[in-house]
């Protein structure tokens, strides 16, 4: 499989915080896979947590090109995963 290119992303915490305010369960659903969102439910402060897989997501929506990330499903199909060094 070919990237057509590099993605990078930032996402400020306190925007997933609002989020997980404003839409909680419903954007849990639609954006993270059961894994991604047990992990960080258990951290004492999620949204950081959140927060950069998030924005890994979009650098990969990025690097792999225009229309990646339409759809929900799209979101879903990438995964983050915590590995301890």
């Amino acid at each position: 499989m070919d990237i057509p290119g590099i993605g990078t992303d930032l996402v400020d915490c306190g925007r997933i915080r609002r989020i997980l305010g404003r839409h909680g369960d419903a954007f849990l659903r639609r954006v993270f896979t059961e894994a991604e969102s047990a992990y960080c439910l258990r951290m004492a402060d999620p949204a950081p947590h959140f927060a950069a897989r998030f924005a890994a997501k979009e650098a990969a929506s990025n690097a792999f090109g225009p229309g990646s990330g339409e759809d929900s499903t799209s979101w879903r199909t990438s995964s983050r995963r915590s590995t301890t060094l």
